[in-house]
């Protein structure tokens, strides 16, 4: 038994919306750490079902890139030789699911986000993030606001 174990997993269900190109990737998750101490997060991918169609049940492949940030504002794509791996424009199949091991440097990647398409047709898609760093969410979902009335 540990003498102190911390269980730091997160669940997210998520729409990626259709795009035709990588350009058409979208924030569906933007997580802060809390102190900026670096550390290892994991993110599971899995896609679990299409939204808006005829066939609601149907699994749709989707293509998902995660980004690091130190101010929040100003995204890079990860890499190798910064975060051990490289998630760009990857694809995750149907009926299946991708891990990917992200490397955060202290001090410079504060900011973790989630982004992607759906390859075919939109996607509802679970995130899971496992890590050993204190993350708090800072979006989950797309951000809507610019795309019609925000109400009072």
């Amino acid at each position: 038994m540990p003498k102190s174990q911390v269980a730091a997993v997160s669940n997210y269900d998520v729409n990626f919306p259709v795009g035709a190109a990588a350009a058409d990737q979208v924030v569906a998750l933007k997580l802060r750490s809390r102190f900026g101490r670096g550390g290892k997060v994991t993110i599971r991918i899995e896609p679990t079902s299409s939204f808006g169609g005829q066939n609601e049940d149907a699994e749709s492949d989707v293509e998902v890139t995660v980004q690091v940030s130190e101010d929040g504002v100003t995204f890079a794509n990860t890499t190798a030789a910064n975060n051990g791996v490289a998630v760009v424009d990857e694809a995750v199949v149907a009926l299946t699911h991708k891990e990917f091991e992200i490397g955060l440097r202290q001090g410079k990647d504060v900011f973790v986000q989630v982004k992607g398409r759906g390859i075919t047709r939109g996607a509802r898609v679970h995130i899971q993030v496992r890590g050993n760093e204190d993350l708090d969410l800072v979006q989950e979902g797309q951000d809507l606001s610019a795309k019609g009335p925000t109400g009072p």
